[in-house]
């Protein structure tokens, strides 16, 4: 357990300091698909390796997810692009805000419904595709720190992890439903033997 929390710690270093920060900031497209979900699975990996009370959190739920979506849409508008690429310290806040919102994921998402897990997604998505149309028909520059092109090429970029994600929750939807069916017919032919005899007498 020592040596995971030590590689843990040597992760989230190496991600958030130079030269690795510095290369992820330097452009759009990998600031937010790869340095932002990088920090989410490192907070859900940290939840895992340092066990959180988790019976304390369990009334998280929605709250969690409102956090993990505000946290994710705040980080995503030009404004904080800029100030995140800037400014050292709105940089390591963004770092933090991110291990946290993987951590609270880590909390709320297994306690959910899967219904509640589809709208988490479906928004998600959603979100993506209307930033990733904003940057990709921008005309003008909309974030001051990168170019025109970057911008374009993250727009183009943005919807397909989270698409990716999306299709994730959509087939097991489609697999827990045939199963849920499945697991109903049965049930209604141990409760009505006499429908199972008569198929059999014939």
């Amino acid at each position: 357990m020592m040596l995971q929390r030590a590689c843990w710690v040597i992760c989230v270093a190496v991600t958030v300091c130079p030269p690795v920060d510095s290369f992820l900031d330097g452009s759009m497209s990998r600031h937010m698909l790869l340095q932002m979900p990088l920090l989410v699975v490192l907070g859900c990996a940290g939840g895992l390796i340092w066990p959180l009370p988790r019976l304390q959190f369990a009334s998280l739920g929605l709250s969690a997810i409102i956090f993990a979506m505000g946290s994710m849409v705040f980080w995503m508008l030009p404004r904080s692009l800029d100030a995140a690429v800037t400014n050292t310290w709105v940089d390591q806040v963004m770092h933090l805000n991110m291990l946290t919102v993987g951590c609270f994921l880590l909390l709320s998402l297994p306690r959910m419904p899967f219904q509640a897990k589809m709208v988490f997604g479906i928004y998600s998505l959603a979100m993506a595709l209307t930033a990733g149309v904003v940057y990709m028909t921008a005309v003008v520059p909309v974030c001051t720190t990168s170019s025109l092109q970057h911008q374009n090429e993250a727009g183009d970029l943005l919807p397909l992890p989270l698409g990716a994600v999306f299709l994730a929750l959509f087939g097991r939807g489609a697999f827990l439903l045939t199963a849920f069916s499945d697991t109903g017919a049965d049930e209604s032919q141990m409760n009505h033997p006499t429908l199972v005899h008569s198929s059999d007498s014939r």
